[in-house]
């Protein structure tokens, strides 16, 4: 939620609680059913940002977690394999490629794949890379790392896809209650037009809508506005 939504969620949030207590008479059913509608959008708009908030903070946690654990993986496992790997495996091709090493840019599932790609690669070839000078027990880390790291970010990935419907359904529930606000105000006005005369004994018409000006404060909507088309002069005809 932007500082704008805030300004305009807490406008409107106002003027619901200005309609709070409307007198009970059949001239006030459209404004109570429109406040109804008005304090149901709200409360939508609420939980969507609850839901934007906690995906935000999840996905920044996550982003961190996630970018250490790609750069140890790619230090501690991917590099040093990579390295020793491909000059046990230099004329075999297939196996060079599988040891490649994910630029150091690339995404963190990347990496995951590249683990477990490497771990698939050399399993077949345990014992020769154990004569070879591999520490016991590499293998499993790796195949580990990779896993783990696989989770970490198709998890950072859901609460990236989470914050992007919230924030989108955000935007389209506050539209949708500056309509409903814009509806309610005119409403309002035309019961000040009206004036039947049990109103103006009480003033009660009166004191609301200045009320619920007084708190209602939406702004303009935003986007380029319109140009006007230049009225076209008329050429003066050609002298003969």
């Amino acid at each position: 939620m932007n500082k704008r939504q805030e300004l305009q969620i807490d406008s409107i949030h106002r003027g619901v609680l200005v309609l709070k207590d409307l007198p009970d008479v059949p001239e006030w059913s459209d404004v109570r059913r429109l406040r109804d509608e008005l304090s149901a959008r709200l409360a939508t708009l609420k939980t969507i940002s609850v839901a934007q908030l906690s995906a935000k903070r999840g996905r920044g946690g996550a982003s961190k977690e996630i970018d250490l654990a790609r750069r140890a993986i790619r230090v501690k496992h991917l590099i040093p394999v990579a390295r020793r790997g491909k000059r046990l495996f230099k004329h075999e091709s297939k196996m060079v490629w599988a040891l490649s090493v994910p630029p150091a840019r690339a995404t963190a599932l990347a990496h995951a794949e590249a683990a477990l790609a490497m771990a698939k690669a050399l399993r077949p070839h345990l014992k020769f890379c154990h004569a070879e000078g591999f520490r016991r027990g590499f293998l499993t880390e790796l195949r580990t790392a990779g896993e783990q790291l696989r989770a970490t970010a198709k998890q950072g990935g859901s609460a990236r896809s989470t914050l992007v419907q919230s924030t989108w359904q955000l935007r389209v529930n506050v539209r949708e209650a500056r309509q409903l606000a814009s509806i309610l105000d005119a409403e309002l006005c035309a019961l000040t037009l009206r004036a039947p005369p049990h109103f103006e004994s009480h003033g009660t018409a009166d004191r609301i809508v200045n009320a619920w000006s007084r708190a209602i404060r939406l702004g303009k909507p935003l986007g380029r506005p319109r140009r006007r088309r230049a009225a076209r002069e008329e050429s003066p005809a050609p002298q003969v």
